[in-house]
C-alpha cells in the first residue's frame, strides 16, 4: 500500500492547488477510511480524557459521538440565527476557547447544517482567537467541493503559516463524488509532531490505510471530475431554488435559509426540529435505490445525514418535488398535533436534503465513469 501513496498524494496536491489555491506538501498527507474515523483519531491523539472540544452548534451529530467516545466533553458555542442566516458569536466563542480545558476546536467548513461557507475574515477571527488560547483547530472540510454559485470555499489552513502549523484538516472525495462506500479520506497536518501523534492514533484504530479501489476512485475523481462537479453544483443550486420557492408559496411562515454550501436546504421552525430524508417516486424505485420520506426528531440536535445514492437527473428532480411536499405535510401535522413528541420542544430546524444526481446526459460524467470502470476492471 505504501508504494501507492505517491500517486494519490500527487492528485490531492494538484486538485487543491488548481481548485482552491492551496499548496499542500506531500509529507503533510495521511490517508484514512473516512472523515469520522479521522476526527476520532485526531481527538484521541491530541487530547486526554476529560478535556473539552469546542464546537459550533447546531452541527453534524457525529461530532458529539466522536468527542464522547474519546472521553472528552463538548463545549458548545451556538451560532446566532439572525436575519434568516447563521453567524458566529465571536464573544461567546472566545469565552469558550479561553477555558483551559478546551484543547481543540472542531471547525465545520463549510458548515453542516447551517449551509454557511465561512468567509476568510470569519476564518481569520476564529484562527486568531484559537492561537491566543492555544487551541488547535481541527477543520472538517468534507463539504468543501459542494459550494453554490457566487461563493468560494477557503481552506482554513491556507490563510497563514501560523494557522497551517496549529491546525489539522480533514477532507474526502466521498461527499462530492459519492465515494463513501469505498472508505477514503485525507488528513493534512503541517506540524510534524501533531502528524506523528495522529498517525500513531490511526494505527491503533487500524484506520490508517485505504484499499486499492479507494485509491483508483480518488485518482479518477481528482483527475477527471472537475467538469462533472461543476455540473453537480449547478444542479444542486437548482434544487435549492425549487425548495425555497416551494416554501415561499406553501409555507411562507418558515423561510428557507440561504444556501452557500453543503447539500441541505434548512428551514427555521419555531419549536420544531425535523429531518426529512429525500424521497424517490415509482420511477426511482424501479431504476435506482431510493428512500421514502422519514422524520428524525431529536432534542436540540436534529440528525443531519447526507444522501446515500445518486439518481439520474430526471428522477432526482421528481425526488426534490416529492421531498418538498413531504416536508410540508410533516410540518402541518406537527403543528396540528397529529405528530407529537416532547423531543420537539427544544428543536428549531428542519433540514431537507436535496437529491444529488448523476448527469447522464453530460459527457464529462459518462467519460469519467468509463475511465473509472476501466481502471477498476
Amino acid at each position: 500500500m505504501r508504494r501507492l501513496r505517491k500517486p494519490t498524494t500527487t492528485r490531492l496536491r494538484g486538485w487543491f492547488r488548481r481548485r482552491h489555491g492551496w499548496q499542500i506538501r506531500p509529507e503533510w498527507v495521511l490517508h484514512t477510511t473516512g472523515v469520522i474515523p479521522a476526527l476520532s483519531a485526531v481527538i484521541k491523539a491530541l487530547t486526554q480524557p476529560g478535556d473539552k472540544v469546542l464546537i459550533q452548534t447546531p452541527v453534524y451529530n457525529h461530532f458529539f459521538t466522536s468527542i464522547h467516545n474519546s472521553g472528552c466533553q463538548a463545549a458548545e458555542s451556538p451560532l446566532v440565527y439572525r436575519d434568516n442566516t447563521y453567524t458566529i458569536d465571536f464573544d461567546d466563542l472566545e469565552r469558550k476557547a479561553a477555558d483551559p480545558a478546551v484543547k481543540l476546536m472542531l471547525l465545520c467548513n463549510p458548515h453542516n447544517p447551517a449551509g454557511r461557507v465561512w468567509t476568510p475574515a470569519e476564518l481569520h477571527r476564529i484562527g486568531e482567537l484559537c492561537l491566543r488560547h492555544d487551541v488547535v483547530v481541527v477543520a472538517d472540510e468534507i463539504h468543501c467541493e459542494l459550494v453554490m454559485p457566487g461563493f468560494r470555499y477557503t481552506p482554513f489552513a491556507s490563510l497563514c503559516e501560523e494557522f497551517e502549523r496549529r491546525s489539522v484538516t480533514c477532507t474526502s472525495p466521498s461527499k462530492a463524488f459519492n465515494l463513501a462506500g469505498l472508505q477514503v479520506a485525507n488528513i493534512f497536518a503541517a506540524d510534524a509532531a501533531l502528524r506523528a501523534r495522529i498517525g500513531h492514533s490511526l494505527q491503533i484504530n487500524e484506520t490508517g490505510e485505504i484499499g486499492p479501489l479507494a485509491i483508483e476512485a480518488l485518482i479518477a475523481a481528482y483527475d477527471e471530475g472537475a467538469e462533472w462537479l461543476d455540473a453537480l453544483n449547478e444542479y444542486l443550486h437548482g434544487n435549492y431554488r425549487f425548495l425555497r420557492e416551494y416554501f415561499d408559496r406553501n409555507l411562507p411562515q418558515y423561510p428557507v435559509l440561504p444556501l452557500e454550501g453543503d447539500i441541505s436546504g434548512v428551514g427555521r421552525l419555531p419549536g420544531i426540529g425535523a429531518y426529512v430524508r429525500r424521497a424517490g417516486d415509482e420511477a426511482a424505485r424501479r431504476g435506482e435505490t431510493a428512500h421514502k420520506p422519514r422524520v428524525d426528531i431529536r432534542r436540540g440536535r436534529p440528525g443531519f445525514h447526507p444522501p446515500e445514492h445518486r439518481l439520474p437527473a430526471e428522477i432526482a428532480g421528481r425526488g426534490a418535488r416529492q421531498a418538498a411536499k413531504g416536508a410540508e405535510t410533516i410540518v402541518r401535522e406537527l403543528h396540528s398535533g397529529i405528530v407529537h413528541s416532547k423531543k420537539t420542544q427544544r428543536c428549531q430546524n428542519l433540514s431537507l436534503y436535496l437529491p444529488t444526481f448523476a448527469p447522464t446526459k453530460h459527457n464529462c460524467y459518462g467519460t469519467g465513469k468509463r475511465k473509472f470502470q476501466q481502471r477498476l476492471f
